[in-house]
This record gives structure tokens, C-alpha cells and sequence, in this order.
């Protein structure tokens, strides 16, 4: 008996097929905003993270249509950017971190859980990131 057009979908459908989405996301989001993107990067957002263009990713974020993948690439960005941006900053931004926070809670079911890894619930805080506060504090408004 032949096999379904379902069946026969499924049995083509590369093992592979998530990570070339996300690397088909990477690549339009690096033609974009002008970043790096090559088959041998690890970790996309946080090699690419870059404090000083922290509004202009928020604004492109803001401002285009994206797919579900692009917007949680865009949004892991935002928050490398972010976390680098507290690092370097003696005096942040406040307006910075309420639109990022905004962001988060309007799509709260797609980005948890970038919430919770910045969060980092199961350390210390003495080996926190500089955005683990206001990622904890985030994540207890919801799970508190």
C-alpha cells in the first residue's frame, strides 16, 4: 500500500530541519541589522550582542514583522545586548530596562523562558549576570 503524502513528508523531512530554521533566521536578521552569521557560531546572540546598538535592536523589534523564531532570536539578542549594556554602564538607563521588560510581558507565553535562563533560579547569586536581578524579578512577578 503506497504510503500518505503525510508519511511521505514526514520520512523526507530533514533530521536536521530546526537547526536550518534557525540558521535561516540567523542569516536574515545578520543581513538586516548588519551582523555576523556563520555556520561555525555557537551562540548567535551573545557573539553578535553589542551594548551600544541596544536601541536600534529594540527599534527594529519594535518597528518589523517577524516570525516566531526571528522575534525570539531578536529578543535573546536584546538581552545579551542588555546584560552587556548593565555591565558597562555605571548609571543605566531606566526607560531602557522598562522597554525591555514590556516587551517580554506582552508576548510572556514566547519568552519565559529566556526569562528564566537569565534568570538563573538554580545559582548563586554570587555568580549572577548583571541582568539576573531584573530578569528574577521578572520571573517572580509570574511565578511568585
Amino acid at each position: 500500500m503506497p504510503a500518505s503524502n503525510f508519511q511521505v513528508a514526514f520520512i523526507i523531512q530533514p533530521a536536521n530541519s530546526k537547526l536550518i530554521q534557525t540558521m535561516h533566521c540567523y542569516e536574515k536578521l545578520s543581513s538586516l541589522l548588519g551582523l555576523a552569521c556563520h555556520p561555525n557560531m555557537q551562540d548567535w546572540e551573545l557573539e553578535n550582542a553589542n551594548p551600544d546598538r541596544l536601541p536600534e535592536f529594540i527599534h527594529a523589534y519594535q518597528t518589523s514583522s517577524f516570525s516566531y523564531h526571528e522575534q525570539h532570536a531578536l529578543m535573546g539578542l536584546i538581552l545579551a545586548s542588555f546584560n552587556d549594556y548593565l555591565a558597562e554602564e555605571a548609571a543605566p538607563d531606566s526607560a531602557i530596562e522598562h522597554s525591555i521588560c514590556a516587551l517580554l510581558e506582552q508576548q510572556w507565553q514566547d519568552f519565559h523562558p529566556l526569562v528564566r535562563y537569565w534568570s538563573l533560579l538554580d545559582e548563586d547569586l554570587d555568580d549572577e549576570f548583571p541582568i539576573t536581578p531584573i530578569m528574577r524579578k521578572l520571573w517572580a512577578q509570574h511565578f511568585s
